[in-house]
């Protein structure tokens, strides 16, 4: 089981801490979506309210959208956080969904 922690209103809105039985940052997502009603809306409406997400696989954070399918290692915890972004977007790999 893979550790997902949700930091900042994400975590507030969808619970801080999950466990899924998953192997990439892709199926995380795709676990939570499937799990909490609202979450997929939450992603795609950041960039409106002026939010990007960042999403770490134990201490690194992703720089390459290709990197979300990567698979991660066994104790490596899965988090996303929300972060206010300005007009440029830069590396580490922002989730604004659009």
């Amino acid at each position: 089981m893979k550790k997902v922690l949700l930091r900042g209103e994400l975590g507030k809105k969808f619970g801080r801490v999950h466990h899924f039985d998953l192997n990439t940052p892709a199926e995380a997502l795709r676990a939570l979506g499937a799990n909490f009603e609202g979450f997929t809306a939450e992603l795609y409406g950041a960039a409106d309210r002026g939010v990007s997400y960042i999403l770490h696989v134990g201490r690194d954070a992703l720089e390459e959208i290709d990197h979300l399918t990567y698979p991660t290692g066994r104790s490596e915890e899965i988090c996303i956080r929300s972060e206010e972004h300005t007009s440029e977007l830069q590396s580490p790999m922002y989730l604004v969904c659009r």
